[in-house]
């Protein structure tokens, strides 16, 4: 904070505080929660509390599931509001598709149960025992044996300007009003899905939603010099910021060759001010309730955007491992290949992907091949364990990058690099729903007369925060827009 003779003077108390929606919880409603009137906020979590749902286990498949992502696909936008107007906004789409393609294996893991990245089972995901740490989801929500009441929790990250930015904390005790996080919850429908019968099971209902704040405090005398020198009549503190928006550009889309691929050009005038990047995903058109997920990108190719006829950017021929350079320019994700193990009836051996063909008796196997066998399997866990969490369908390779910024500069809080879709005329974006698979890990959709195709592009918009004191000593806080 302040410095003398190079030397860090101002000491600091951290601490992590717990607030509550002012507001009843419940689906198809704003939620408000107060973030409080004092220290400066780092980072900010929502956690949201369910109830046990109703179903019955073992020889029945009666029960509930979430949606995939549930901690973040529970609601559908996440806004700061000040004095009533807006400061900044996230959506889920673009917080998974920047989660999902920018973390790291290890963070994905543990976003992977905060946030509660399972794909749903169905109809047969229930039969078993309610387990609270099931991979199945529906498992999770069902009151059983201890210590498993059917409470589930979930937290998301909320990434605003500020999150993990020590010289960008929101100086919540300088300002005269205080900033509420606005949360605008998802229906029923559109989080849960039944398993078996109608009527035969509870849904789980939002019992609690409450947001932890992650706090610096300065001492009284260093925050007292810190403000004095910040924050003077007449002279605004700016800071550059972003909002992340999205918008489903081109709905039902027909795909309906298995051999040729469906071309798509759609209009982006949903789009304006300055854009840093566009995350371009497809998923299959359909409800939640019938495709079991929300967020299933599959392969396009040729992506391109043009505006009056010309090339701004373009994505093509992403073959021969040219999608591994893009993952490495834009510093993503990539899923490798794996090879799983495979075993011929008869011919006693199994064949590793890595290992090759290991050989084994299959009552009594000899200590060579026992520990052959084991080895084999480590080394298989230890070559694909790179790749990150399982039991979430997602192939980041299929999450397509547009980005405006320089290269090797990967954050969002930097202007040196936009594209200003004010002064685009007819930005467009065109590309090929595929029929083949290209590269690895593809998720390729098969055409036919019935499949559908809805195409998703988030972006990631440049905008300022700019802290106003008045001449009475008054500050506030506004967002500007780019």
């Amino acid at each position: 904070m302040l410095y003398a003779s190079e030397v860090n003077t101002a000491s600091q108390a951290k601490s992590r505080v717990r607030l509550v929606s002012s507001s009843n919880p419940g689906y198809s409603r704003t939620l408000r929660i107060p973030l409080g009137r004092y220290g400066m906020l780092n980072r900010l979590f929502l956690h949201t509390t369910w109830s046990a749902g109703g179903g019955t286990l073992s020889t029945t498949t009666v029960g509930t599931e979430p949606v995939p992502a549930i901690g973040a696909f529970c609601w559908s936008e996440c806004r700061l509001v000040s004095q009533g107007a807006t400061i900044a906004k996230i959506d889920p789409y673009t917080l998974v598709a920047e989660l999902m393609t920018n973390s790291s294996d290890e963070d994905l893991k543990k976003h992977q149960e905060l946030l509660g990245l399972f794909d749903c089972k169905g109809s047969a995901g229930v039969a078993g025992d309610a387990d609270k740490d099931a991979r199945n989801p529906a498992l999770r929500v069902i009151a059983g044996t201890a210590p498993n009441d059917g409470i589930t929790h979930y937290y998301c990250e909320l990434p605003f300007w500020f999150s993990r930015r020590n010289n960008l904390a929101l100086d919540l005790g300088i300002l005269a009003n205080e900033v509420q996080l606005e949360i605008d919850i998802e229906s029923q429908s559109n989080i849960w899905k039944e398993i078996g019968s109608a009527g035969d099971h509870t849904f789980p209902a939002l019992s609690e939603a409450e947001v932890l704040c992650y706090i610096t405090e300065l001492d009284d005398a260093t925050e007292k010099e810190f403000r004095s020198l910040t924050y003077s009549p007449g002279q605004p503190v700016t800071q550059l910021a972003y909002n992340n928006s999205h918008s489903l550009v081109g709905s039902a889309i027909d795909h309906a060759s298995s051999s040729v691929n469906t071309k798509f050009a759609l209009k982006l005038n949903q789009f304006s001010g300055l854009v840093q990047k566009l995350y371009v995903f497809g998923v299959t058109t359909d409800t939640f309730q019938t495709n079991s997920h929300r967020f299933r990108p599959i392969q396009l190719s040729n992506l391109k955007l043009t505006a009056n006829g010309s090339e701004i950017y373009k994505l093509e021929e992403l073959t021969n491992k040219e999608d591994i350079v893009e993952a490495l320019v834009n510093q993503t994700r990539w899923r490798g290949s794996s090879i799983g193990a495979t075993c011929v009836t008869g011919t006693n051996k199994v064949t590793f992907g890595q290992s090759g063909d290991v050989a084994y008796t299959n009552t009594a196997p000899t200590n060579a091949q026992a520990t052959a066998f084991a080895n084999a399997i480590i080394k298989e866990v230890e070559d694909q364990n790179y790749q990150g969490i399982q039991d979430f369908s997602f192939v980041p390779n299929h999450v397509y990058v547009i980005s405006f910024k320089n290269p090797f500069d990967f954050s969002k809080v930097s202007c040196n690099g936009v594209a200003s879709f004010d002064q685009l005329s007819l930005p467009t974006l065109e590309g090929e729903i595929t029929t083949k698979a290209d590269g690895f890990h593809a998720n390729v959709l098969a055409g036919s007369g019935s499949t559908k195709v809805d195409i998703h592009v988030c972006a990631v918009n440049q905008s300022l925060v700019s802290y106003i004191t008045n001449s009475a000593g008054s500050t506030t806080i506004r967002m500007i827009e780019s």
